[in-house]
């Protein structure tokens, strides 16, 4: 056997040896994860709700008040502001989540602000919020501009 077919089948099997330990590492990192994360019963469970992360012990009235802004379309977005420390503090805006609204992260704003001296704006996306006028947005689907 040559020097060169010698490196060949050398060099063919380091190939080899990589691809099955890299793929046996990913299995076997999927295949723990897999038994490590058993799924949650929700059988007993009446819906599913982020209800129990919210603090309800602040209502939405003693909430600091919601301004608005309106866009070049019209359409009004409302928003609650918390000053920062000073004039050239950095500003933090904080984005709810689908269900949710910016007064569900008050809590975080008001650390943001008081503590950490931010500036901080929560809004409430088009379509939630106490607020709300319209939900959702299709209109350009049929507009054909």
């Amino acid at each position: 056997m040559s020097y060169h077919t010698r490196s060949r089948t050398n060099l063919m099997a380091l190939i080899c040896i990589t691809v099955i330990s890299i793929l046996s590492l990913y299995f076997i990192t999927a295949f723990g994860l897999i038994a490590s994360q058993r799924p949650i019963d929700l059988t007993d469970a009446s819906s599913i709700s982020f209800a129990s992360i919210y603090d309800h012990s602040q209502p939405l009235s003693a909430l600091p008040p919601l301004k608005a802004v309106s866009g070049e379309n019209g359409a009004t977005v409302r928003f609650r502001h918390l000053p920062g420390s000073s004039e050239n503090t950095p500003l933090v805006i904080v984005i709810h989540g689908s269900g949710w609204h910016g007064g569900a992260y008050m809590e975080i704003a008001s650390v943001l602000s008081e503590q950490g001296g931010f500036e901080v704006l929560p809004p409430d996306l088009r379509g939630h919020g106490p607020a709300a006028e319209r939900r959702g947005d299709v209109d350009y689907i049929a507009t054909g501009s």
